[in-house]
Formats: structure tokens, C-alpha cells, sequence
């Protein structure tokens, strides 16, 4: 594993149940592609399009999101964290996704633009929230939100 696949272009590609691990998918173009039960774990996705992608069931431990647009994507039952390993999305627009049940414990979402997304029985326990707009957001079924975090951002997001 490990593929270069930097700034690719490869709207609507077929890649379910593939092996990604560790690849370089910098600004790649994945537009509605199918990525269902594809293992992401490490691989870098920053600044990838990834608008309407089906994400569904992928394993994306310490892959790097930063600055990707996952706007319509679908990342259903999808693996964010575990064993310490998470994701970083930092400036990731996320807008309007369907993050619930998932568990995004210790998922760096600094400056990430969640706004509109449902958030429903999500966990969010040490999830780094600096500066992540949630405008029209539901977070109130979430779990492992402190008090300093909602109050962080009710403050922000008003």
C-alpha cells in the first residue's frame, strides 16, 4: 500500500472494498465515488473532493481529511477512531452530513465547517472543537461533550 495518487482526478471511480492504507490522495478528485468498506487508515486525503462520495463502512483510523470537502458524502457506519488512531479534519467542510452513532472520540475538527449536520447519538468525547462551525446543528443527543465544550461552542457559533 502506500499509492501516490496525488491530485488525481477520478470522479465517480468504483474502489469498494479496496486497500488504501497509507495512500497519498492529496487534492485527488473523488466525486461521487465509491469508496463503501475501502480501509483509509493513514492515508492522506487533504484537500481531496470527496462531494457526494459513498464512504459508507470505511476505515479511515489516522487518515488526514484537513482541508477536504466531504459535502453530500455519505459515512455511514464508517471507522473514525479507535486505539488512539483518528482522524484529522481540520478545516474539512463537512456541511450537512449524517455523522450519527459514529464515533468521532478524539477526532481533530479544528476549524471544520459542520454546519447543518446531524449529530445524533455521536460521540465526541476529547474531540477537538476549536473554532468548528455548527451553525443550526443539533448537538444535544451527542455524548462526551463537556460543559466548557458546549458552552466553547454556544459562544462560537452564535
Amino acid at each position: 500500500d502506500g499509492l501516490s495518487l496525488q491530485g488525481a482526478r477520478l470522479p465517480e471511480v468504483a474502489l469498494a472494498g479496496s486497500s488504501l492504507v497509507g495512500a497519498v490522495l492529496t487534492g485527488a478528485d473523488l466525486t461521487a465515488a465509491d469508496l463503501m468498506g475501502v480501509d483509509l487508515s493513514n492515508a492522506n486525503l487533504d484537500a481531496a473532493s470527496l462531494q457526494r462520495a459513498r464512504v459508507v463502512e470505511a476505515v479511515l483510523l489516522g487518515a488526514s481529511l484537513s482541508d477536504a470537502v466531504l459535502v453530500g458524502a455519505s459515512v455511514k457506519r464508517s471507522v473514525w477512531t479507535a486505539q488512539g488512531a483518528a482522524v484529522v479534519a481540520r478545516n474539512a467542510d463537512m456541511q450537512g452530513l449524517d455523522l450519527r452513532e459514529l464515533d468521532l472520540t478524539g477526532v481533530d475538527l479544528t476549524g471544520a465547517c459542520l454546519n447543518k449536520c446531524l449529530l445524533a447519538r455521536c460521540c465526541l468525547a476529547k474531540t477537538k472543537l476549536e473554532d468548528t462551525l455548527l451553525f443550526n446543528t443539533d448537538i444535544h443527543l451527542t455524548q462526551g461533550l463537556t460543559m466548557a465544550q458546549i458552552a466553547a461552542l454556544r459562544d462560537n457559533n452564535q
